[in-house]
């Protein structure tokens, strides 16, 4: 699946705006992002990665559905914190915390290693390694 265009993830953002009662403007503020990002989105030009980065963040949304309209996988889940109980932090909304219970799986040597590198990167480069994964995950 392709990455949308700029024009479809601005109507994306859009959409989960109203859908909480937010505005744009108060979106891009507490992104701390110019209020011309979605404007020249309607437009065809397609923000940096880290911008969108840090919209799909404040919208609590997974950034490849926000991308690729591509739901996440079954089992998985946008993760934002872990509990000591094997709960993770499914979503935080208007202050509200959801849990989900979660099985615990050992993680390769290869996976270990590929997280350690994506913690040990700024946004821009887990934003360029993300794309590189899309692009990769495609062929």
């Amino acid at each position: 699946m392709v990455v949308k265009t700029a024009q479809e993830i601005a109507s994306e953002i859009e959409k989960e705006v109203r859908d909480r009662s937010l505005t744009i403007s108060q979106l891009l503020a507490d992104c701390g992002l110019s209020g011309r990002v979605i404007s020249n989105m309607k437009t065809g030009s397609m923000p940096s990665a880290d911008k969108l980065y840090l919209i799909a963040e404040q919208l609590d949304m997974d950034l490849t559905y926000l991308l690729k309209g591509k739901e996440p996988q079954e089992g998985s889940v946008h993760v934002a914190g872990a509990i000591g109980d094997g709960s993770i932090v499914q979503g935080i909304n208007n202050g509200l915390v959801t849990l989900r219970k979660v099985e615990q799986h050992t993680l390769s040597d290869e996976a270990t290693e590929l997280l350690r590198i994506f913690e040990s990167l700024d946004v821009k480069k887990r934003m360029k390694l993300l794309e590189t994964a899309f692009v990769l995950e495609d062929e």
